[in-house]
């Protein structure tokens, strides 16, 4: 699974913790220090600013010990700049001149937490946005400028083309679109109708309808009308909406911004604050931004009207603008009877796992305590201590461009939000359960049906979502429970849905709903964003990439190329000769493997440096760091192994975990060796009777061996790491309450027993 099971942007953060100070350090502060020439430096920016010319006054930039000169900096935002006040956001250019950069990080974009007194809204918001979205890192920043404590910011990831490409499998140059108009505003033209900001309306045929409420930040040939023919589709509800937009992804942003009470977007009084992206597969993708006024900050709901009150924020209703042809993106979830119960579905998710857990009031206190003592000490402040130190549970009254406003507490606020919600007809209905999700058979074959089941209660219908990769767009097929589907008996509670499982395995979930009671449910909950895998593996499998190779490891001739490792299952030597690898699906003959032999439970490394001529293994082709395929193929010209990789990150691996047969997991690089937990095969479990129910599982798990076996057991997460180890005699119930969501694996002598997925 994605985030569920740990892989890629997740592992990533971690990689990036564990190799060096990381730049979005959840859990502390990243330490900037910028030296400029000339004392007169504020005032330089601030003449920069005021003439829009997008000019940048040189500077040297050390972050976290790390120096960067000729980077390029200016100030930044719109109604959080102020001449006046000592501390304006800021936007630092580390490659404006030099080709520098902070772990892949170009730009630095550090906010001033502007109508903000607790300082935890925009970090806050971005924790909760990445748990189930793609959406930027932020953690906070001390900013030293000549040498002066400058003051506290929020340092929140970049998001540029390269972020886009990364968050969706895409080419960079894709159409991208920043949805807040911040320019001026003309009359309509002839044959446009006048918009609501980035409302997605639909204003005309004209392109020009639409240029002074988007911003295209892409070159893309097209991409106008592509703007045009999206809104088109969203006003006249077309039946085929899902090849223009990425639903899911737009019902979990539209759901977060009701619950969090964040009316400075979409479903405020200005629609903004979101991106528009279009993926490989010609669909638009939502992404949320600027989250500086989450929790009520912002309580304007419609141009020219009075503020909401507190009490009217506490109980926005979770199905705002229903009926309102001027949000018609949120109109058309809310009015289709499927994707409302899937709204209300993710919203359940949001409401339990962050506001009904307690998780958001803790981790706003250990942000107030990570931050309190450079608050304090901050010399250029905003806001007081004294509200700073209110904020977080009690409405605090700030002066915001003269005028004085009330920004509510967040406890304060969705304290009573909960007691509303939870009493809330949609969230009083019993959704359908899904549990004990299986699938046939259990020896899972590349490109063959495969059935999925699950146990599923109150539901009149049911479907599973697939897709072979990341990469693709999930279809959906219904699951039944009529004995015909491999389900059991016809009536018994059990469904079957058969989905097919390509070449590199299939990725799926399981959504179910009751017509009658207009309650709908997922399995993973977190779903489209996580799902469940169904991985395959062969005698021979591409076992380990790195398509963006900087300082890791050379080959022979000490250059430091795109490399892919190979991986022998079986206990018998296997030739090569007449093998292929490729990464174009349309020429399967790319490089032809020589006479080489790879040892049974071996490995051979190819490097992909498009120099054949070289001595050893070298491919006439490269890897795309930005996401491709690659294959390989035997001399039947039958593809016997595939990857499909999105944007990968320098000197971090793409590879199986465990080593040989298990899904592909960003790690760290394991050249020429085990990938981790030792053999592949997992026939000791079968030589040992050893039984592992339920699964998937929440707080306990069961395990039998035959009687008189004694065994030593690791439990595993796909990091890697052992978190638990315990003697295993017969039968016994093991305690894993405090296991978090996520697959593990059990091993036993080096040797695998099998996985679990904990589903809470």
């Amino acid at each position: 699974m994605k985030k569920f099971f740990c892989i890629l942007v997740f592992i990533i953060v971690f990689l990036q913790t564990s190799f060096s100070q990381s730049l979005f350090n959840p859990d502390g502060l990243t330490l900037i220090e910028v030296t400029f020439e000339n004392s007169n430096w504020d005032q330089q920016l601030d003449d920069f600013y005021a003439a829009d010319l997008n000019e940048r006054l040189l500077a040297t930039v050390e972050i976290n010990g790390e120096s960067f000169d000729s980077v390029g900096i200016r100030y930044r935002g719109g109604a959080t700049y102020d001449a006046a006040q000592g501390k304006n956001p800021l936007n630092i250019k580390l490659d404006y001149i030099k080709n520098h950069d902070y772990e892949g990080t170009e730009t630095l974009i550090l906010n001033n937490g502007a109508k903000d007194p607790s300082f935890v809204r925009e970090v806050l918001s971005h924790d909760i946005a990445n748990q189930y979205m793609p959406s930027p890192r932020a953690n906070y920043a001390k900013v030293f400028v000549n040498g002066s404590y400058h003051g506290l910011y929020v340092n929140v990831e970049n998001v540029d083309k390269d972020f886009m490409a990364l968050s969706f499998n895409s080419n960079r140059e894709n159409t991208f679109f920043d949805c807040s108009p911040d320019g001026t505003i003309d009359p309509p033209g002839a044959g446009c109708t006048e918009g609501i900001g980035s409302s997605l309306e639909y204003l005309g045929a004209s392109v020009e309808c639409y240029k002074d409420y988007y911003d295209k930040t892409s070159d893309a040939i097209g991409g106008w009308n592509e703007l045009v023919n999206l809104t088109n589709a969203i006003g006249t509800n077309a039946g085929d909406i899902e090849t223009s937009i990425n639903i899911d992804r737009a019902i979990w942003m539209l759901a977060m911004q009701n619950l969090v009470v964040n009316l400075e977007s979409y479903i405020g009084a200005a629609p903004e604050n979101y991106y528009l992206f279009r993926d490989e597969n010609d669909r638009f993708n939502t992404l949320p931004t600027d989250f500086n006024e989450t929790f009520g900050g912002d309580a304007e709901l419609e141009e020219g009207q009075a503020d909401l009150t507190l009490s009217e924020l506490q109980n926005l209703d979770p199905l705002l603008r229903l009926n309102d042809d001027t949000r018609p993106l949120l109109k058309l979830i809310l009015q289709d009877a499927r994707y409302k119960r899937q709204y209300v579905a993710h919203y359940r998710t949001m409401l339990q796992e962050i506001i009904n857990s307690g998780w958001y009031a803790t981790r706003a206190q250990e942000l107030v305590n990570m931050i309190s003592a450079e608050v304090t000490s901050d010399p250029n402040k905003i806001y007081s201590e004294a509200q700073f130190n209110a904020n977080l549970n009690s409405t605090t009254t700030i002066d915001y461009n003269g005028a004085m406003i009330d920004i509510p507490g967040v406890a304060e606020l969705m304290n009573q939000r909960l007691t509303y919600l939870l009493a809330h007809a949609e969230f009083m209905k019993t959704p359908p359960s899904i549990s004990s999700i299986g699938h046939f058979p259990l020896d899972v074959t590349p490109n063959s049906n495969n059935t999925i089941t699950a146990e599923i209660s109150n539901a009149d219908y049911v479907y599973v979502g697939y897709r072979s990769n990341l990469t693709e767009i999930f279809q959906k097929t219904e699951m039944f429970d009529d004995g015909n589907h491999n389900d059991g008996t016809a009536g018994d509670g059990v469904y079957g849905g058969d989905i097919f499982v390509g070449q590199e395995g299939a990725e799926y979930y399981i959504y179910a709903e009751n017509s009658g009671s207009d309650v709908g449910a997922f399995s993973p909950k977190r779903a489209e964003e996580e799902y469940y895998n169904l991985t395959t593996f062969g005698d021979v499998v591409i076992n380990e990439l790195m398509a963006s190779n900087s300082t890791t490891v050379t080959d022979q001739d000490g250059e430091y190329e795109d490399w892919v490792e190979l991986y022998n299952n079986t206990s018998t030597s296997i030739n090569l000769n007449g093998y292929y690898l490729t990464d174009d699906a349309n020429d399967l003959m790319k490089y032809q493997f020589p006479n080489v032999t790879i040892d049974g439970e071996g490995y051979i490394i190819i490097w992909l440096d498009n120099d054949p001529l070289q001595q050893g293994l070298h491919a006439d082709f490269k890897l795309s760091a930005s996401g491709e395929e690659l294959l390989l193929v035997n001399a039947n010209l039958q593809v016997v192994d595939k990857v499909v990789f999105g944007a990968q990150t320098t000197d971090v691996s793409y590879a199986r975990f465990p080593n040989g047969i298990g899904e592909f997991v960003a790690k760290v690089p394991t050249f020429n060796m085990s990938n981790g937990l030792g053999s592949a095969t997992i026939d000791l479990a079968k030589e040992l009777g050893i039984k592992i129910y339920p699964n998937p599982t929440q707080d306990f798990l069961t395990l039998e061996i035959k009687e008189g076996e004694d065994l030593e057991v690791d439990i595993f997460n796909t990091l890697g790491q052992r978190i638990r180890s315990f003697q295993l005699n017969e039968k016994m119930q093991l305690d894993i309450a405090d296991f978090g969501n996520g697959m593990y694996w059990l091993s036993s002598r080096g040797r695998i027993l099998g996985r679990v997925v904990v589903q809470k």
